[in-house]
């Protein structure tokens, strides 16, 4: 998701896991049970320079896509 002034969710790693926070970037939406240290380094790229996710669909899909 490329629009960082308009988006709906924002993940992060906090504590070893990705945590999804709603666009205040302090309200947490889920402390999900995906460990940061499992990613593919490319994932750790993105998750450090933190992901901005535009809908609830592609917030689902990103996270599924780093669980598997």
């Amino acid at each position: 998701y490329d629009n960082k002034d308009n988006y709906q969710y924002y993940i992060t790693v906090k504590d070893g896991y990705l945590v999804v926070y709603e666009n205040d970037k302090e309200t947490v939406v889920e402390v999900t049970d995906i460990v940061y240290d499992n990613l593919a380094d490319s994932q750790k790229a993105e998750v450090d320079a933190g992901v901005y996710i535009g809908s609830d669909e592609e917030l689902y899909g990103v996270l599924e896509s780093y669980s598997s």
